[in-house]
């Protein structure tokens, strides 16, 4: 049997003094994209913050490729190949577009015949960087920003990357350019764990998702179910 790209068992974590999380098991396999959607309050960054090491959980084991991770800072990590696009961006405002991406990379001690390379396959999936390359990344817009944050993360090669509500906020147009990269980059091998609350667009990129209530999953569903559940919302037909 193949061993999961990633394997959550079982973890349990406390924020401050309030449980958030509460025995929650996933397994992502090598290649594949996998969301998990959930209302406000969920658990759901929670979730990706234990797995990235951010909070690390009280009970459980986390595993990457079958190593376990359980706790380990996220420059450790790094080392392994998993890159976060965090909630909200994160990015080096006061930095260029070019140098936010470059940090990226920065464990990574790569020739710079190789960051120029992977420099030009960022802003091929995102042409619309390209007039921004020496911009101060706190000038743009929002939906640029998102784009330098999941370019920055593409920097680090990463086999398996997480993302944190990718299309909140944004226009659209915009949505739907970083959805269109996410699924070129699915189909290029690179494992997703993506969180997000839009189940339309969750359902164009992912073949399933586990669905997260009160710091709990409560259930999975494949990319069909999705965009049936994403429709019955739609419609108003849910209370």
């Amino acid at each position: 049997m193949t061993t999961p790209m990633l394997e959550v068992e079982g973890i349990s974590t406390i924020r401050g003094r309030v449980q958030v999380l509460w025995d929650v098991s996933l397994t992502v396999q090598r290649g594949e994209t996998v969301a998990i959607v959930g209302p406000n309050g969920a658990g759901k960054t929670t979730l990706v913050g234990s797995i990235t090491g951010l909070v690390p959980p009280k009970s459980g084991r986390i595993r990457i490729n079958g190593a376990d991770v359980t706790g380990s800072p996220p420059e450790k990590l790094a080392s392994r190949r998993v890159a976060l696009v965090p909630e909200r961006r994160g990015i080096f405002a006061p930095l260029t577009v070019r140098e936010n991406l470059l940090m990226g990379a920065y464990a990574r001690r790569a020739r710079r015949a190789e960051l120029d390379a992977d420099l030009d396959d960022v802003f091929g999936l995102f042409p619309a960087l390209v007039r921004y390359r020496d911009a101060i990344a706190g000038s743009l817009s929002g939906g640029e920003q998102q784009m330098v944050a999941i370019g920055r993360a593409l920097m680090a090669k990463p086999e398996l990357l997480l993302l944190d509500e990718p299309s909140l906020g944004l226009a659209p147009k915009v949505r739907a350019e970083i959805f269109g990269a996410l699924a070129r980059l699915a189909e290029r091998g690179v494992t997703i764990l993506l969180v997000e609350q839009n189940l339309r667009l969750a359902a164009r990129i992912c073949g399933r998702a586990y669905l997260m209530q009160n710091g709990r999953i409560v259930g999975t569903e494949t990319s069909d179910e999705l965009a049936r559940s994403a429709r019955t919302v739609y419609l108003g037909s849910h209370g």
